[in-house]
C-alpha cells in the first residue's frame, strides 16, 4: 500500500511536499505493537507475519501448528477442569462446582476454537492491518508528532503487563483462598484467558491510533486558509483522499475486532454469574467470620475487575473516536457555512459529510450490540438480572 500524497501544513506555515518514500517501516509498526504480538505468538495466534518490509498472511504450516496447539489447550482444559469432578460424588458444593467447571470448559474450548478459526477466516483482513497502521503512522510523523509513538508504545506495554500480572496475581489469590475446592492445575488453566484481554486491548489501541490520525486531519482542514489560492483545490482533494484512507483503516480494524469483542463480552458475563454462584455456595461452608468471607470473595474476583477495566477501556476509546468523527462533521459544516470557503473546500466538505452519512457506523459486536459509552451500563444491567435470578434460587 503506497503512502497517500499529502500537503500538510507545519506550525511554520511551510508545506511538506508529497513523497513516495516510506517514512515508517513495518518493523517500526511491529515495535509499537510488540507486547501484543509477543502474547499472540506465545499462544500461536499471530494475526500475520512480517518479513522484511512486507506483511504476509500466516502460512499453512503456521495454521497447522496453531490448530495443534489449540487442540492441546482444549485437551488440557478438559482434563484439568473435569477430572476431579468425575472422582467425587456430585452433591452439594461438589455439584455446583461441577456445573461451573462444565460451563468453564465449554466457554474456554469455544474460545480457543473461536480464536483459531477467526484467525484463519479473518486472515485476509488481518494482513491489511500492518500497512494500514503504517500509513497512519506516516501521517502522524509528517506532522512532527514523534512523541505519539513513544507514548503509544509505552502504554501498550503497560496494558499487556497489566493483563498478565493481574491474571497471575488472581491465580495466586484464588489458589490460596480456595485451595480446598480447586486444584492447582485447574487454576493454572485460567492463564489462557490472557489472550482474550490482549485481543480486545489490541483493538482499542488500533482505534486510538486512527483517532490520532483523524485529529491531525481536522487540524489540516482548519489550517487550510494558510494554503495559497492556486494550491487550495489540489490540497483539499488530497485531504479528501487522506480522509478516505483513514476511514478505510477504521472499517478494517472494526471488521477484525468485532467477533473478539463479542466473545470477550459473553465470556465476562458468563464467568461473573458462575463466579457469584459458586462463591455463594462456598460461603455456606466457609469457616470464618463474615468479614473474612467478604474480603476473600472480593479479592478472588480480581479477574473481574481486570475484565471490567478492559471493557471500560475499549468502550471509552470507541466513544472518544465517535466524538472525533462528530468533530469531523462539525468542522466540515463550519467550512461550508464560511463566506471565505472556496468551491473546492465546499465540494470536499460536502463529500465528507455525504460519505459519513452513508458509510459511518459505530463498532458493533457482530450486529448484536453497539460498542460505546453505554456498553458497561448495559453489561451491568444484564449482569444484575442474572445475579438476582441466582440469588432467588439460593435464598428463596
Amino acid at each position: 500500500m503506497d503512502v497517500i500524497l499529502r500537503i500538510p501544513i507545519t506550525p511554520n506555515n511551510e508545506q511538506i511536499l508529497s513523497t513516495d518514500r516510506r517514512l515508517v517501516s513495518l518493523k517500526e509498526v511491529q515495535t509499537m505493537f510488540r507486547p501484543f504480538h509477543i502474547v499472540q505468538n506465545i499462544y500461536f495466534l499471530s494475526k500475520y507475519q512480517i518479513r522484511g518490509n512486507m506483511a504476509y498472511q500466516n502460512s499453512l504450516l503456521y495454521n497447522v501448528f496453531s490448530g495443534l496447539f489449540t487442540a492441546l489447550q482444549i485437551t488440557y482444559i478438559v482434563i484439568a477442569n473435569l477430572r476431579i469432578s468425575y472422582s467425587k460424588t456430585l452433591e452439594g458444593i461438589a455439584f455446583v462446582k461441577f456445573f461451573c467447571d462444565l460451563q468453564e470448559v465449554l466457554l474456554m474450548c469455544l474460545g480457543n476454537l473461536f480464536n483459531f478459526f477467526t484467525n484463519v477466516i479473518k486472515g485476509p483482513t488481518n494482513v491489511l492491518l500492518p500497512p494500514i497502521i503504517q500509513n497512519l503512522c506516516e501521517i502522524i510523523r509528517l506532522h512532527g508528532r514523534e512523541d505519539v509513538f513513544k507514548k503509544f508504545t509505552f502504554i501498550n506495554w503497560v496494558y499487556v503487563l497489566y493483563c498478565v500480572l493481574s491474571q497471575s496475581m488472581w491465580i495466586i489469590i484464588f489458589e490460596y483462598s480456595f485451595s480446598t475446592v480447586y486444584e492447582m492445575d485447574q487454576v493454572l488453566s485460567y492463564l489462557l484467558y490472557v489472550i482474550y484481554d490482549v485481543n480486545v486491548l489490541y483493538g482499542a489501541r488500533s482505534v486510538k491510533l486512527i483517532r490520532e490520525a483523524f485529529e491531525i486531519w481536522i487540524e489540516d482542514v482548519r489550517h487550510s486558509e494558510l494554503v495559497t489560492e492556486s494550491e487550495r483545490e489540489e490540497y483539499f482533494e488530497r485531504l479528501f483522499t487522506v480522509y478516505l484512507e483513514i476511514f478505510e483503516a477504521y472499517k478494517t480494524v472494526a471488521d477484525a475486532i468485532q467477533p473478539l469483542v463479542l466473545y470477550f463480552y459473553i465470556k465476562t458475563l458468563d464467568n461473573t454469574v458462575c463466579a457469584i454462584y459458586i462463591r455463594v455456595e462456598i460461603a455456606k461452608i466457609f469457616e470464618g467470620g463474615f468479614l473474612k468471607i467478604l474480603v476473600t470473595n472480593l479479592l478472588s474476583l480480581f479477574w473481574l475487575y481486570k475484565d471490567i477495566f478492559t471493557l471500560i477501556t475499549f468502550s471509552f476509546v470507541c466513544e472518544k473516536f465517535y466524538s472525533t468523527m462528530k468533530e469531523v462533521q462539525s468542522v466540515c459544516v463550519q467550512m461550508i457555512a464560511s463566506r471565505r470557503c472556496s468551491d473546492a473546500q465546499r465540494r470536499v466538505c460536502k463529500n465528507v459529510l455525504r460519505h459519513q452519512e452513508v458509510s459511518f457506523a459505530k463498532i458493533n459486536a457482530c450486529g448484536l450490540f453497539v460498542i460505546d459509552a453505554a456498553l458497561i451500563l448495559n453489561f451491568a444491567g444484564i449482569l444484575t438480572t442474572y445475579v438476582i435470578v441466582v440469588f432467588q434460587f439460593e435464598f428463596l
